[in-house]
């Protein structure tokens, strides 16, 4: 039914911001494998789910609720398929770096072709399920099955980091995968890290509250210092502190990370954390606290792996984001000019992307005051002369050239009687090079010295705040990386261009620098910021895998 097909591939793309997968009905039998170990972990006798001779039919979730099919075990199988349905079975268990238990379910053609149709990672413990009915047919009742899984578990959790660093996925392929490794050890921490996320959405760190940006830096201390991170802060008076935080001591590092710790949201404003099954909400989850957590677990994962002392990492935490780098400007550049990749972690977009280049950006605050009133209409004049002037301005926006004006915080106070007008407004602009931005702002002046009337005054106020971050060749080809890593770990990414600015912007041209490597999310207006939680996951694994990446193009 090609109708109920489209409408269930659009839940799927709207609920989930990903793409749906759809596969051909397998006619044919049923079977389940369940497994319990690490590494070369048992299997149970295979199970048939008993179709009744129906090629057609399926086992429902309803059907397993309430009327659970009836179970064949040992499987009516050749001695051959058996064999084969266990080998894959395991084989897909270490794939996907699973631990302790699972079961497999499989699917058989007419043609006697085995399909994996999916692992169960922690496989139904229920009394008529088909891994305790397995089990039971391998001699293991309920109260030994319970009892084994915990000693599996037990034995892998108290010897977990040689476990994992020393695991084979056969006897004759050698170590687990980087990836897999780096996947598991990310999965069994994903609360932690969603934890440490929550702490740090639930703290207001406007730009102008200090304690909170102090917070925000502490927080993050606690992080990095246990993996062999020094501190060195930066006081600020009228901000929270810049902080760099270094795994050596050396000042040339191999990647520097670029983030804030500050946010334009206001207390009034704030969002406090929460959790649907999909997404995290929260001010800042999207834009720069999810971006900390992300870095946070891939560190660690990279610690557990025995890499991370092998790369000279500098984290730098800047207070001012929100007011244009005001204070940090010169400094980012001084350290990113040392350091050999430079890395953001501002959020990526529902699509996955990363950003390889940013706008600039201007700020002009423009006022005009009627200061010799004498009859009625010069107040209707004064009030002309300030739109005309947003007007004249506005109008030289050419997305397509690179050129963006926006004018905000638009205020009007007139009356008539007696004569009075004052009108002022925010412009800002944003440009991808800085001869159109000093078009803006020669066009802005030039219009308010148009204005020559007495009775007026015009003060215009602001510049430039900020350059452009532009697409280098050296950003390409840490790109190219990037995008194989993401393939290898079945993620999509993209290259974007991003008109929003940021500290990283600072970055010396010529340098290799990717942004956007924070959680999957948005701060749409039409819901508020959030992430997808996957994403926390997906995007520390690829950061983790990028970094070992350039450790390997350092050494070679």
């Amino acid at each position: 039914n090609e109708e109920e097909l489209r409408e269930a591939v659009k839940v799927i793309v709207s609920e989930f911001k990903q793409q749906a997968l759809v596969e051909r009905f397998i006619r044919g039998r049923e079977f389940c494998v369940g497994l319990l170990g690490n590494g070369d972990p048992e299997a149970f006798p295979v199970l048939e789910i008993d179709l009744e001779g129906d090629p057609e039919a399926i086992q429902s979730a309803g059907d397993k609720m309430q009327k659970p099919r009836g179970k064949i075990c040992p499987a009516r199988l050749s001695p051959e398929k058996t064999a084969e349905m266990i080998r894959l079975s395991k084989q897909a268990f270490n794939a996907l770096g699973l631990r302790d238990f699972s079961r497999v379910d499989i699917r058989m053609d007419e043609n006697e072709n085995i399909y994996l149709l999916e692992i169960n990672s922690m496989a139904s413990l229920g009394m008529t399920g088909s891994y305790v009915y397995a089990a039971a047919a391998a001699g293991c009742d309920y109260p030994a099955l319970v009892n084994r899984i915990l000693e599996v578990a037990s034995v892998r959790y108290f010897s977990q980091e040689d476990f994992f660093a020393e695991d084979r996925v056969s006897g004759k392929t050698g170590k687990v995968p980087l990836p897999v490794r780096i996947r598991t050890y990310l999965r069994g921490r994903q609360e932690q890290t969603e934890k440490l996320l929550s702490k740090m959405v639930n703290i207001n760190n406007h730009t102008k509250s200090i304690e909170g940006v102090n917070t925000i830096n502490r927080i993050i201390a606690g992080e990095l210092k246990p993996l062999g991170f020094s501190e060195h802060i930066y006081p600020e008076v009228s901000t929270g502190n810049t902080v760099l935080f270094s795994n050596t001591l050396d000042e040339n590092f191999d990647v520097l990370f670029v983030g804030f710790s500050d946010s334009p949201v206001t207390f009034k404003k704030h969002r406090p954390c929460s959790f649907t099954q999909h997404k995290i909400y929260g001010s800042g989850c999207w834009e720069g606290k999810g971006g900390l957590a992300v870095l946070a677990s891939a560190l660690k994962a990279l610690r557990f792996t025995k890499l991370l002392k092998k790369i000279k990492v500098g984290v730098l935490l800047t207070p001012d984001n929100t007011i244009y780098g005001s204070h940090s400007a010169a400094r980012i550049e001084s350290i990113a000019s040392k350091s050999e990749y430079i890395l953001g972690l501002s959020g990526s977009d529902l699509k996955g992307s990363v950003i390889l280049s940013r706008s600039g950006a201007g700020l002009f605050e423009c006022e005009v005051h009627l200061i010799k009133p004498e009859i009625s209409k010069d107040a209707a004049e004064a009030a002309m002369y300030f739109t005309r002037l947003l007007a004249e301005i506005s109008s030289v926006s050419n997305e397509e050239k690179g050129l963006l004006v926006s004018p905000s915080d638009i205020s009007i106070d007139s009356h008539f009687s007696p004569p009075f007008v004052h009108c002022e407004a925010k412009i800002s602009i944003r440009f991808n090079s800085l001869d159109l931005a000093r078009q803006a702002e020669d066009i802005l002046r030039r219009a308010a010295s148009k204005i020559k009337n007495k009775k007026v005054r015009v003060q215009i106020r602001g510049g430039i705040k900020r350059p452009p971050l532009f697409e280098s060749r050296q950003s390409l080809e840490l790109y190219s990386k990037l995008k194989e890593i993401a393939s290898s770990l079945d993620l999509r990414t993209i290259k974007e261009h991003r008109w929003s600015s940021s500290n990283i912007c600072f970055t010396p041209q010529g340098k290799s620098v990717i942004d956007g490597l924070g959680p999957i999310g948005t701060d749409s207006k039409e819901e508020n910021e959030y992430i997808l939680r996957h994403s926390l996951l997906d995007r520390a694994a690829l950061l983790a895998v990028l970094m070992n990446e350039i450790r390997k193009i350092k050494a070679s």
